[in-house]
C-alpha cells in the first residue's frame, strides 16, 4: 500500500522487481488521498535489478544430493527404469529455458513438455518426445 508520495517510486520499483524476479503476483494499493499526487520520474532512468539472489549453498547442496540419489535409484535400483524430464510453463516464467536445455543435452534424458511448456524445449532435440498429457 502506497502511503506517501516520498516513498511511492521506491515501493513501486520494489514490487515490480519482486514480481519479475520471483514470477509471482504482486499487489499495489493506491489510497484515494494520494491518487493525484505527482512524483518525480527520475527513478525511471535506473533499470530494475532483475538478477535473482544466489542460492543458499547448503540448501542447494542438499537438493542436488537428493536429486542424484533419486536418479541413481531410478536407473540402478530394483525398479530400474528411465529418468525423463518434463518441462512445464515455469521454465519459461522463471527464465530457465537455457538451463533446461543444457540439463537434457548433458544428461541425455528423454524430455517431454507439459502443454503449457510446449515452447520451452527445442522440439528438434533428438530426445524430445513431444507433449505429455500426464
Amino acid at each position: 500500500m502506497l502511503t506517501s508520495k516520498t516513498t511511492a517510486a521506491t515501493e513501486i520499483d520494489r514490487i515490480l522487481t519482486d514480481c519479475l524476479v520471483w514470477a509471482r503476483p504482486v499487489y499495489l494499493m493506491l489510497p484515494t488521498d494520494i491518487v493525484h499526487e505527482r512524483i518525480p520520474a527520475t527513478r525511471l532512468k535506473t533499470p530494475l535489478n532483475l538478477v535473482p539472489p544466489e542460492n543458499e549453498t547448503d540448501i542447494e547442496a542438499f537438493v542436488l544430493d537428493e536429486i542424484v540419489e533419486l536418479v541413481e535409484r531410478a536407473t540402478k535400483g530394483e525398479e530400474k527404469g528411465e529418468v525423463v524430464v518434463i518441462v512445464d510453463g515455469c521454465a519459461i516464467r522463471h527464465h530457465v529455458k537455457k538451463e533446461v536445455d543444457e540439463l537434457v543435452r548433458k544428461t541425455r534424458f528423454p524430455v517431454f513438455a507439459a502443454p503449457m511448456g510446449k515452447t520451452a524445449m527445442d522440439e528438434s532435440f533428438e530426445r524430445y518426445g513431444g507433449v505429455s498429457v500426464i
